[in-house]
């Protein structure tokens, strides 16, 4: 299994730090089905998460970096004269940490599923 260096690491439990472990699960996802740019990427979560969720460009384009610098992905310009749209290709190393962040996804989720049970029991929820 790769582990991630420390500048993607993503280790302390705020909420921002989560909701770039997520975002960055989606993209390697995403990446996986073929390379693509940031606004199909925005568009195809919006998609898979049947328009729950559709990341801010400021929320997505760090991710993409940060994925980026740690060889997870790689990007290139269409036209590198016009910078007009970065496509983004998952790398070996990006497809290794998919299962590293999936299994971090899941005890946070399975945190937030009991945390929840406990409010609705506190406050007598249905």
């Amino acid at each position: 299994m790769v582990k991630m260096e420390e500048k993607v690491c993503f280790t302390d439990t705020s909420v921002k730090t989560w909701n770039r472990l997520f975002v960055a699960l989606y993209v390697l996802t995403i990446l996986e089905e073929s390379p693509t740019y940031g606004n199909h990427i925005r568009e195809r979560m919006k998609e898979m998460t049947k328009d729950l969720y559709k990341p801010n460009p400021n929320a997505l384009y760090p991710v993409l970096r940060t994925l980026e610098d740690g060889g997870y992905i790689s990007g290139k310009w269409d036209n590198p004269d016009t910078r007009g749209k970065r496509f983004y290709t998952i790398t070996t190393r990006g497809v290794g940490l998919i299962p590293e962040l999936r299994e971090r996804i899941q005890d946070r989720v399975q945190y937030l599923q009991d945390l929840v049970t406990a409010v609705k029991s506190n406050f007598d929820l249905p």
